[in-house]
């Protein structure tokens, strides 16, 4: 689990069906066993790691016989030599197994899908293929690099590589109507994997005024810390319609008014 990192394609199943895919949206952290997940061997411990992930593909039902044909068996595989599911909570597949699978599925997973593809898409953008899938997220970070290896945060400004850099929605996606989410240019900006974007996306930082400010109470003094060595930092929206999301951001996680609902 230590080797996971953010946007890598996970495939989760149980009782005989794959039944998700997600993405890693945080790197692990140390944490306690989850309720329901009883000891079951004497030397198992109650403290662990906990891996992060955000749901790309929900209510699939692959059955564990195609996905045999896909994805090899063995030590250290998903599959035993005969066959059987291994008993653990994590294995490795190939990036061509991946592949294969999302093929499959009909599924566009971030880094997985190929621009051409994924502009032949129409809206809307969750498309339901025995699931719902975020189909243009791949393309809206690539947009924003503009092909470049390094670029700026837009929070923290430090310029990193792009790898440390994520698309950073200014105001909640569930919240944007699918032509919105087509908006690439307005509706999105880079912000680092280095506390940023996790900073803002639960509102502990908002942009206000063209300037980063304090959001919602931070919960601890590690948070409070981060997120005042960042208030005051400039943010440079490109429009007055970014300008207005990022007030749509503020007032959102501030209690103040909004125009809008979830959409659920």
């Amino acid at each position: 689990m230590q080797a996971m990192q953010r946007d890598d394609v996970v495939f989760h199943y149980g009782r005989q069906y794959l039944r998700a895919i997600s993405r890693v949206s945080a790197p692990w952290v140390a944490a306690p066993r989850p309720p329901g997940y009883p000891k079951i061997r004497s030397g198992d411990l109650d403290e662990g790691w906990l891996v992060r992930v955000e749901p790309v593909v929900t209510e699939l039902s692959i059955g564990f016989d195609e996905l045999r044909n896909v994805v090899g068996s063995g030590p250290g595989r998903p599959f035993g030599k005969d066959g059987r599911p291994a008993q653990k909570y994590l294995s490795t597949i190939t990036e061509a197994e991946a592949a294969t699978l999302l093929d499959k599925i009909g599924a566009a997973a971030p880094d997985l899908v190929e621009t051409a593809e994924l502009m032949s898409l129409s809206l809307p953008t969750d498309i339901s293929i025995r699931g719902t899938a975020r189909v243009e997220q791949a393309e809206l970070r690539r947009h924003l690099l503009h092909s470049r290896s390094e670029a700026p945060c837009a929070v923290c400004r430090r310029v990193l590589p792009a790898s440390l850099l994520v698309a950073a929605h200014v105001l909640p996606r569930t919240l944007l109507t699918d032509s919105e989410r087509m908006d690439f240019e307005h509706v999105a900006v880079l912000m680092c994997v280095l506390g940023c974007d996790s900073l803002y996306e639960r509102g502990y930082l908002t942009v206000r005024d063209r300037q980063v400010k304090i959001g919602r109470p931070a919960d601890t003094p590690a948070v409070a810390d981060s997120v005042g060595a960042l208030v005051g930092s400039s943010v440079e929206p490109v429009s007055l319609q970014q300008e207005s999301l990022f007030a749509e951001h503020a007032s959102l996680h501030l209690g103040g008014p909004s125009r809008r609902t979830f959409k659920r």
